[in-house]
Formats: structure tokens, sequence, C-alpha cells
């Protein structure tokens, strides 16, 4: 089997391809066909197979790799109570440790696209893949939430029997893996983009509510003051959601608290998900900007000011300048326009020596040579003699040809 341009050639091996319904079977066809097989198989693994040796070698991947697996573990365990208590609060909150695993993975494409060096397919590096690893994740954990909506609202014409006998183990196992994941595992692009993006509605009521405290007792300034990190707040409210879902079924037997505490959890998702989605779901693009700078402007000027506007979007920025000769272009650009058209030429006629008269002796009149045509030399000749001789030393002429007996030619 041969494969060139795109196009796989088969060998038959002699065989006619016309012959068909035959019984016969060769074993080096067998052999070839389980090899191709084999040669498939292995070279669809071979990337899994790279990506887990790069996690492997460093020990913030292996670290990784332990949290994934304490992620799983854990994830299983919640979707495992959800059936059994057949809540939705505890299924949103059963999602954001699913959000969790999307993060480990994030993290895991941060340390590989790092040990990748740019090849000729990707000669700006990997980094975008942590940029589109990042919004991914966003945008599924804002899917679930969309289905929690969905699966609520259902709820609230088709009402279940809650069995909160699981509810408060479940928000103590889902909180403490989510601050587990969240604080001890380094993430770079979430962090970026956490750092970068702007703030959701929840923390902005978050620091209403911190500067309010903090008016009444001043020692909270230096924990509450600062930007709270929106996935920690966020796994806090969903805890407090399902807590609150189980003193009101344990207390007031009140089943509609939760499907009330799934509706806020995924608006509490959406609205944290949201602007980090915004910011990491623009256009991504690797090229060059040619700014051009009008002759009357200050150039380190526009070029500080475009540093300044790009700095903080592109990693590797590289300003160039190129100076162009403006009296040079604007040249080339006459001679090249096909608008323009020269002014006609005047042929120049044959000068002709025998209709220039000679000077007189002793008038001092040169006669005007630039005319150009015959008619003009004809005028100044025929004017010389009637101009009056200069007063100053007369003009002696070289010429050897006699003055007299020359005539005008007609």
């Amino acid at each position: 089997m041969h494969v060139g341009n795109g196009v796989a050639v088969v060998d038959m091996g002699g065989m006619d391809a016309r012959l068909r319904g035959t019984n016969q079977v060769f074993a080096g066809d067998i052999d070839e066909s389980m090899q191709s097989f084999q040669r498939v198989g292995a070279s669809r693994y071979q990337p899994v197979r790279e990506f887990l040796r790069i996690l492997t070698r460093s020990s913030k991947g292996r670290k990784l790799l332990i949290y994934l697996v304490i992620n799983l573990a854990s994830t299983a365990i919640l979707l495992a109570w959800c059936q059994v208590s057949n809540s939705m609060s505890l299924t949103a909150l059963a999602y954001l440790t699913v959000f969790d695993l999307f993060y480990l993975l994030t993290s895991a494409v941060s340390i590989w696209s790092y040990s990748r060096r740019p090849s000729s397919v990707f000669s700006f590096g990997y980094e975008r893949l942590e940029v589109l690893a990042v919004f991914t994740s966003t945008m599924l954990a804002q899917l679930g939430s969309f289905f929690i909506f969905k699966e609520s609202v259902e709820r609230i014409f088709e009402p279940h029997h809650i069995h909160e006998g699981k509810l408060p183990l479940g928000a103590a196992l889902a909180i403490l893996v989510h601050s587990l994941i969240i604080y001890s595992s380094e993430n770079l692009p979430f962090q970026h983009v956490i750092q970068a993006c702007s703030s959701s509605w929840l923390q902005e009521h978050m620091a209403d509510v911190s500067e309010s405290l903090c008016h009444v007792m001043p020692g909270l300034s230096r924990v509450l003051l600062p930007r709270s990190n929106p996935l920690t707040l966020l796994g806090c409210a969903s805890t407090f959601c399902v807590l609150a879902t189980y003193i009101a079924i344990d207390i007031k037997n009140y089943q509609g608290a939760d499907v009330t505490a799934a509706l806020c959890m995924a608006i509490f998702t959406i609205g944290t998900m949201w602007p980090m989605s915004s910011y990491t779901g623009v256009l991504q693009y690797a090229g060059t900007v040619h700014v051009r700078v009008r002759r009357d402007a200050n150039d380190q000027l526009v070029l500080a000011h475009v540093y300044s506007r790009l700095a903080p979007m592109i990693s590797q920025l590289t300003i160039q300048i190129f100076k162009d000769d403006w009296s040079r272009s604007s040249a080339y650009h006459i001679i090249n326009n096909t608008s323009v058209a020269p002014p006609p030429i005047t042929p120049i006629k044959p000068f002709n020596a025998a209709a220039v008269q000679p000077l007189l002796p002793g008038s001092g009149y040169l006669p005007n040579l630039t005319a150009g045509t015959t008619n003009s030399l004809k005028a100044a000749s025929h004017n010389s003699h009637n101009l009056q001789p200069w007063t100053s030393t007369p003009y002696s002429t070289p010429l050897s040809t006699p003055m007299k007996g020359r005539s005008n030619p007609s």
C-alpha cells in the first residue's frame, strides 16, 4: 500500500482487481493488513503517550496527575449521591467539580505548551492553545449551568421528593476538593485571565459587603478588601446554597428550596464564567502591524503609544522602524502616475548658420541666438543696422569673411 499526495494507491500483489467473490486468501495480505492496523493504532495513541510522558517528567505534572485522580474520585462520589438524594442543588455542585477537572486539564495543557518549541506550523508557539483551553472550560461550565436551569424549571412543574441526608456531606466534600484544586495547583492561564478580565457581579457585590464590614471592623481590611478569587467565591456561594437547602428541607420540609438553590447556583456560575469567556473569546492574531506616521507628527510619541497599547496583550512584541524617503516616494508616484501627462514638447527646427547676421563692427550689438527659429534670427539681423554704436571700445568680430557685400537670405 503506497500513499502519495493524499491519494492511497493499493498494490494488489499481482491479483486482478476485477475478480470478486473469490475465496482465495493470502497470508501475506493478512500480515500486511494487520501491520497497517497496528501502525494506525500506534500513531493514534502516540500523542497521548507523549503528553503523559511530559507530565510525568516534571514535579508539577506528577502533582497534577494526583489532583486529577482525586477530582475524578470525588466527582464520581458526588454524582452517585446525586442519584441517591435526587437533589438538583447537589447536582449543580457536582458540575462545579467537573469544571475543576477542566481546570486541571488546562494546567496540563499549559505545562505541555511550555515544553514544546515553535515549529513551522506553529511559528509563534503553542500559547494560543492555553487561551482556547480556558475559553472551552468556561463555556462548558456555562453549558452545564443551562442544563441545570432547564432541569430546575421542569422540577418546578413536576416536583420530586428530596433525601437531604447526603447534602451536607456532598457540600463538605465539594468545597474541600474545589479549594484544594484552586489553591494548590498552579494554573498560569486561569490566573492571568482572572487578573486581566473584568470583575463579575458576584465579585462586585462581595467587594461592597467587604467595604461595609471594614468600616465597622477595620482589622478585616487585609483579608476582605483585596480582590477575591471568583472561583473561590463561586464555590463558597454554591456550598452555602446547598447547606441552606438542607436546613430548609430538614426544618420546614420545604422541597422547593432545592430547585431555588439550583437556579441560584446556575446564575452564579454564568455570572462568574461570562467575564472570562468574553476575555478569552476574542480572535487571537499572530503577525505584524504596520503603522504609518505623518511627517508632521512625533514618531517617538506614536511608537510609545503603540507599545503601551499592545504590550499588555502580546507576550512577544518587537517593534521595527522603517523610514521612508518621502521625496523619492513622491517623485516615484508622479512618474508612475499615468493620469498626469507631461506637457507637449515643441520640436526644435534645425539651426541655419547662414541665417545669422554677423556682428557689425563698432555696433556692440549681440543678436539673440536663443530664439530657436529662422524668422527671429532674420528680424535680429534686420534690426541690427538701425542700432546706435556703443561709446566704449568698438567690438571686433573674429570672422574673416568681409562684412560688406553680404545680403540677408530671402
